[in-house]
């Protein structure tokens, strides 16, 4: 039998899509199948919603441990809610400093308390006043790994008793997963109101002063996305989603056969990623990193790492770029790489220079995928 296409795959699989804005992809069939044409609609990344949202909150709010800062069950509840009410916009502020400094995917001190400092908290005349001091002890008091248990676990049992020291080779000693970012915040907003319940304090510390002095780095998610569903865009993009999906994302999303998810990405196409690693090797490739390229390597860490809203598959979250924030890094590079008039007219000189005639993109190229330190 003639094994299926990628677009039959596609029209068949029950596979969840990854945004909303995902409608069937329809397939006209010619007798012929190399003249078989595909239908596309833009895929725009969004915030994870649902039990899936559910799924992401709980596990991060597993790995907060505040039983030493608030001991009573009742408060550390009154916490979660507040967390739980800011979790997507505190998830991508972490993305939005993590990216600072490599590794990517964590956030370093120095990025850290650049984010604090921008919130004017530092009391700098009041002696025992929060300083920049708190911050290191905070950074430093966080990355201690351990485990209370979680409060239905701890139902009266003494804090100290139930401590638990543990090593996570995926959770480095001294940088931040996002979960640790989520507890630091709300033990420094203790330390700053200290005579005020935590969970006002945190809230405070987030709707007051957060989330208005990233007000900038947050809308400009929402603006890049809302401007990705414009006709202008769709567009300018949309005659060509078909050859970046088989000529730019998935022979990169395949680069590394020695990952653990290779054999995945062979049978599913709808779930296909490109790590850290693949997209990097790709850049250097097509040379738009390096000593001729037009991106600097801040800027495209930023354009890898703004696009990725977590998702959960159930056992694991996935932290790699898919086709939705695939595209959505595309358009956050065109207007640097491909100067025009118009971001429409950037993207459309983008997506031509890669899988165009001639293009980058358009025939086979061999790309090396480095082991080295990114």
């Amino acid at each position: 039998e003639r094994e299926p296409s990628p677009w039959e795959l596609l029209k068949g699989s029950n596979q969840p899509k990854p945004a909303s804005s995902v409608k069937t992809v329809e397939i006209e069939e010619s007798e012929e199948e190399e003249e078989e044409e595909v239908l596309w609609d833009m895929v725009i990344s969004h915030p994870a919603v649902g039990s899936e949202f559910e799924s992401l909150f709980l596990r991060d709010w597993r790995e907060v441990q505040l039983n030493d800062v608030v001991p009573s069950p009742e408060l550390r509840k009154e916490v979660k809610e507040v967390m739980r009410k800011h979790w997507v916009p505190l998830s991508q502020l972490f993305r939005a400093y993590s990216f600072l400094k490599e590794p990517v995917r964590h956030m370093d001190q120095s990025s850290f308390a650049l984010m604090i400092g921008k919130l004017k908290i530092y009391e700098k005349t009041k002696k025992g006043g929060f300083s920049v001091s708190h911050v290191s002890q905070v950074f430093a008091r966080v990355n201690v790994e351990e485990d209370y248990g979680s409060d239905e676990e701890q139902e009266g049992i003494d804090t100290k008793a139930g401590l638990k020291l543990v090593e996570d080779d995926n959770n480095p000693d001294n940088l931040f997963v996002r979960s640790e970012f989520l507890e630091a915040l709300v033990r420094i907003a203790i330390i700053k109101w200290k005579k005020e319940p935590p969970q006002d304090s945190f809230a405070k510390l987030v709707e007051k002063y957060l989330l208005k002095s990233e007000a900038k780095t947050l809308g400009e998610i929402k603006a890049i996305r809302a401007e990705m569903a414009t006709e202008e865009v769709q567009n300018a993009i949309s005659p060509y989603l078909r050859s970046l999906f088989l000529q730019a994302f998935l022979p990169v999303a395949m680069l590394d056969e020695q990952n653990k998810h290779a054999d995945n990405r062979k049978s599913d196409i709808l779930t296909a990623s490109i790590s850290l690693e693949e997209y990097i090797a790709w850049l250097r490739n097509i040379q738009l990193i390096g000593p001729k390229g037009k991106l600097k390597r801040r800027e495209a860490f930023k354009a890898y790492c703004m696009p990725l809203e977590p998702q959960f598959d159930g056992e694991k979250e996935d932290s790699e770029m898919q086709w939705a924030e695939y595209l959505e890094m595309l358009c956050r590079i065109a207007p640097i790489v491909c100067q025009a008039p118009t971001k429409p007219e950037s993207i459309k000189k983008l997506c031509i220079m890669l899988v165009g005639k001639g293009g980058l993109m358009a025939h086979k190229r061999k790309i090396k995928l480095r082991k080295e330190r990114i």
